[in-house]
């Protein structure tokens, strides 16, 4: 699943190689030789990996992979996390926390923490999830529903929270 996901960003990057060259010879042949540098293709990346970003906690790395191996991650988040990023982070000593993650359609909440309701969680992947969302826990089978933002935005984010919806599922 790492190399596929590796494979996808590679893909997507040689595809963008030639617009970012247009995009640079543009931006060269239209800007003032007197201020600054000339653009070169990479300043015009946008699919390149890179390794910039804030530490993921080893914990989350673990429970990522842990989720592979039992067959329960959704295939969507693959290309939307950094997986080599994630591999990297692991720790030499696997470790899962309870409950280890909540998966629904579109979104899934890695090492989710309840605080009345607030739902923290140390790594959420979202697929374009908005509105109301049903998650369950795949380990015991408890069902949540969260309320979210109408974004709908494709992201992964650390420490992210989400407002639990305490009735019935709307609609």
């Amino acid at each position: 699943m790492e190399y596929g996901a590796k494979l996808q960003s590679e893909e997507l990057h040689l595809h963008e190689l030639g617009i970012a060259t247009l995009s640079a010879l543009f931006a060269n042949a239209n800007r003032d030789p007197k201020k600054g540098q000339a653009a070169s293709p990479k300043d015009f990346f946008y699919f390149q990996r890179t390794d910039d970003g804030p530490d993921i906690p080893a914990i989350a790395c673990d429970i990522f992979f842990s989720l592979i191996v039992d067959g329960l991650l959704p295939g969507w988040a693959l290309g939307i996390v950094p997986v080599e990023r994630l591999r990297a982070c692991r720790s030499k000593h696997p470790k899962t926390g309870k409950p280890r993650a909540w998966i629904g359609e579109d979104l899934l909440l890695i090492l989710p923490k309840v605080d009345g309701k607030q739902v923290t969680a140390a790594m959420a992947i979202s697929n374009g999830a908005k509105g109301f969302v049903s998650l369950s826990d795949p380990d015991v089978g408890t069902e949540f529903v969260l309320n979210l933002s109408e974004s709908g935005e494709v992201l992964w984010a650390l420490e992210a929270e989400f407002e639990r919806f305490d009735h019935d599922f709307p609609g």
